[in-house]
């Protein structure tokens, strides 16, 4: 059966040989803890890719996850009311953690078996960090409510305090050699192998006040690499190999009755196995489709085991369970089960695909017939849906003042409609239907002037804010092969007079100024350049990449039919200039630079992966990228709020995926 996989395959390795059966070594004396670092704001973000590693605290309470890009986060509730907060944890194959009064202690496994302690504050802040000696090195590790139980090379069992400390040992006796470990709350077991004999047994294991070897449960000789134990200390199951046909069972027994023999049922590919509750036995494979829910009988028998429930899965999925409830990575959220229930928990949105700037600073971004406006510091300060048409969300937004916004949509029949939403009553008009595809939209609040172009006749069309209607004003003939022509609105008033900008793009660009949104074949000033279009601001500036010898490229800046300066710039970067055309943010490859029109550099901040800038009426920034949205003081590129997930909370069905790049909340904290 397909099954959701554990990141951990360390079972699959051969056992370690014993080490001397002399009496158990002292806890290791820990290196010295790291310095405190200085408090740092506490950063909620999704995860950049895959979760690879599950922890999960005994009471089932918080979880703590680790993704495919090493990048950490503490889910500090389970229930969608805390967002996932960043954590820095050095990379681990292996996650165990406990909660303190004060917050949390971490115990990580690497990859040479070495242990890295680590205390967490209630905010996911690492207040310390030591690592003990890498010899000897670790197995594996499991939580329990007693504390965090390690397993050494050298066969020995050692249990960490709530503070990370080791705090009581237990060797293995002589000729025997630990397999594997497995915990359920306060009760915790261990597969012994003899060497002589080559037998394989399950031991109990006291926890508290101290370790201590309990009895051997009855279950049989047939006991596998893998193994759970239900929190009663009743049932254990455990996955066998048979050696003769590779055939993978699993074997569930009443460890409580002797004489019980195993139920046996065909394990697929299962490779990670947890009792949910002592009723309830949570399967993992590594072809991630699948989860299975078992269920038992009360007493030393077993009921027949039905077949797992289906749905679709991520693949690389892992599993950690407590308290009768089981945490699944689940691509780069969280799938939450239950005996009776399964939803999962993460986010509706990561980064939108559609962010426009609104009135006093805010910002409104849109997933797909839903809309969310953004305050000043990007959290949601309303959330409506507008049908535009049904199921199908807008390409394009432009505001054109209190809650009305011109938007493109595309119908199902492959038309495109521009309409009229109004985002506080949540309803949408057509003020023209039939456009044959989305078509770059602009609009100019000083002339209610909104212009269609780069389609086969480029209009200009005049919004009346009381009618709500349309005049259309002129259209261009049909564009000559391999030309596009580009009308843009501006403001008379910052650009001489003139209200269009016709820029037409073939093997050159040519641009004109016209003053007369009605005769757009008349043009005060025009001028031709070897190069193609940039940018054009609100003031009549157009900027153009041009070619200067040595085959260059240098940005230069056109106002009115004149040349008036040149733009540095430090390789291929997009323009965003201001709405009063006195300044320009330059986005480059893993930088934003601000400008004035003189070409004085104001500011330079690094920052990568950002595909606009968009300049909000507070005279703030707002940087976007497939990885989350940054508000930036325009006077000093300083990064005033940051944001990188939108909608987070429980749903009984799984969110949409998250992009496969490290959020930008998490880039600006390195």
């Amino acid at each position: 059966m397909g099954l959701a996989c554990i990141i951990i395959a360390f079972m699959q390795a051969a056992p370690a040989p014993a080490g001397p059966h002399d009496a158990p070594r002292a806890p290791p004396t820990p290196r010295a803890p790291s310095p405190t670092p200085s408090a740092k704001p506490a950063i909620s973000a999704p995860h950049g890719g895959v979760i690879e590693i599950v922890a999960i605290t005994p009471d089932a309470t918080a979880a703590l996850t680790s993704d495919e890009l090493g990048g950490s986060r503490l889910w500090p509730t389970l229930d969608g009311t805390r967002e996932p907060l960043l954590v820095q944890l050095p990379n681990a194959r292996e996650l165990a953690f406990t909660r303190r009064a004060d917050g949390y202690a971490v115990i990580a496994l690497d990859a040479a078996g070495g242990i890295i302690v680590a205390m967490l504050d209630a905010r996911g802040q690492t207040r310390s960090h030591r690592s003990l000696p890498i010899e000897p090195g670790f197995v594996e590790i499991v939580a329990t409510e007693a504390g965090v139980l390690g397993w050494r090379k050298d066969q020995t069992l050692v249990l960490f305090g709530d503070d990370g400390t080791p705090k009581s040992l237990l060797k293995t006796e002589a000729g025997q050699h630990v397999v594997a470990i497995a915990a359920a709350g306060k009760v915790a077991v261990a597969a012994i192998e003899t060497a002589v004999e080559g037998v394989r047994r399950v031991r109990s294991l006291s926890l508290e006040p101290k370790l201590a070897w309990g009895n051997v449960l009855e279950v049989g000789p047939r006991v596998g690499g893998e193994i759970a134990i239900s929190p009663n200390g009743e049932w254990l199951a455990s996955i066998e190999v048979v050696a003769a046909t590779g055939a993978r069972k699993i074997l569930i027994s009443n460890a409580a009755h002797k004489g019980t023999g195993p139920t046996e049922q065909e394990a697929g590919d299962t490779t990670e196995l947890a009792f949910l509750d002592d009723n309830h036995l949570m399967l993992a494979g590594p072809s991630g489709t699948q989860i299975a829910s078992f269920t038992f009988g009360a007493t030393s028998s077993v009921a027949a085991l039905p077949n797992p429930a289906t749905g679709a899965h991520a693949p690389h999925a892992v599993l950690a369970v407590a308290s009768g409830l089981a945490l699944v990575g689940f691509d780069g959220e969280l799938q939450v089960v239950t005996p009776k229930a399964t939803q999962y928990l993460g986010y509706a949105l990561s980064a939108p695909k559609l962010v426009r700037t609104a009135g006093a600073g805010e910002l409104v971004i849109g997933i797909g017939t839903d809309f969310m406006r953004l305050d000043h510091s990007l959290e949601v300060a309303s959330t409506v849906s507008v049908p535009t048409p049904p199921g199908i969300g807008p390409a394009e937004l432009r505001w054109l003042g209190g809650s009305e916004w011109l938007a493109e949509a595309t119908k199902e029949d492959g038309k495109t409609a521009l309409m009229l939403l109004d985002l506080q009553r949540g309803t949408p008009s057509e003020l023209r239907s039939n456009l044959t595809s989305v078509e770059l939209l602009l609009y100019e609040p000083s002339t209610n002037l909104l212009t269609l172009s780069m389609n086969a006749a480029p209009e200009v069309d005049r919004f009346d804010p009381a009618t709500h209607k349309l005049e259309k004003l002129g259209t261009l003939p049909k564009s000559k092969p391999y030309e596009q022509t580009e009308l843009v609105p501006v403001s008379p008033k910052l650009a001489n007079g003139a209200q269009i900008l016709r820029v037409t793009m073939r093997d050159r660009v040519t641009i004109q100024w016209l003053h007369d949104p009605r005769a757009l074949d008349q043009a005060s000033s025009t001028v031709t350049v070897e190069g193609s279009l940039a940018a054009t601001d609100a003031a009549g500036h157009a900027y153009v990449w041009r070619n200067v010898p040595a085959g260059r490229l240098e940005l230069g800046i056109y106002s009115d039919g004149k040349a008036i300066g040149v733009l540095p710039t430090e390789g291929p970067v997009t323009l965003w200039p201001d709405p009063t055309g006195t300044r320009v943010a330059e986005v480059g490859a893993r930088n934003v630079m601000l400008y004035t029109l003189d070409g004085k550099r104001v500011w330079n901040l690094e920052i990568p992966t950002m595909t606009e800038a968009l300049w909000a009426d507070d005279d703030s920034l707002a940087v976007i990228s497939a990885a989350g949205i940054a508000r930036l003081d325009a006077k000093t590129g300083t990064v005033t709020a940051a944001r990188c997930g939108w909608g987070f909370g429980l749903s009984p069905k799984p969110h949409p995926p998250n992009p496969r790049i490290e959020p930008l909340c998490t880039q600006l904290a390195h």
